[in-house]
């Protein structure tokens, strides 16, 4: 069953479970060079964007709805059902870890002068948020599995 993970911004909270559900380590990832990801590709919203394969090869995207959730979902299954796709899908609100410092980074990471401040914003961030999404990817797991 493909997986994937949404939240308002496409590169925060549903890219880091991404990450954590294929399984890639935090603490040996260049968490800069996510950085650069998030700041390229946080306005990309309802495209999904793919992460990787899981254990079980089913592939894991990260998409971003910017609240709007509910009509990406619908849209996207209307789409399957129009064009005869019958792959499983399950789709993860990232809501429950989600905190308001992706909406800071976001606002000042193009300005000049506040740029290295959004960088380390943003290593603050992944590293108060990596152990509430590993818990949260886990558990998730967990309920897809039964």
């Amino acid at each position: 069953m493909d997986t994937v993970y949404y939240g308002y911004f496409p590169t925060y909270e549903a890219y880091l479970c991404a990450l954590v559900h294929i399984g890639i380590d935090f603490k040996s990832y260049d968490i800069y060079s996510h950085f650069k990801l998030c700041s390229r590709y946080s306005n990309q919203f309802g495209n999904l964007i793919f992460v990787g394969l899981d254990n079980e090869l089913n592939k894991v995207y990260a998409m971003g709805c910017k609240g709007f959730g509910d009509v990406v979902i619908n849209s996207q299954s209307s789409f399957h059902k129009i064009c005869n796709i019958r792959e499983n899908i399950k789709y993860i609100d990232t809501v429950k870890i989600s905190t308001s410092l992706p909406h800071v980074i976001e606002k000042i990471k193009d300005y000049d002068c506040l740029y290295n401040t959004a960088r380390r914003l943003f290593y603050y961030w992944c590293q108060k948020t990596y152990s509430k999404a590993k818990y949260f990817v886990e558990d998730e797991r967990l309920f897809i599995s039964k």
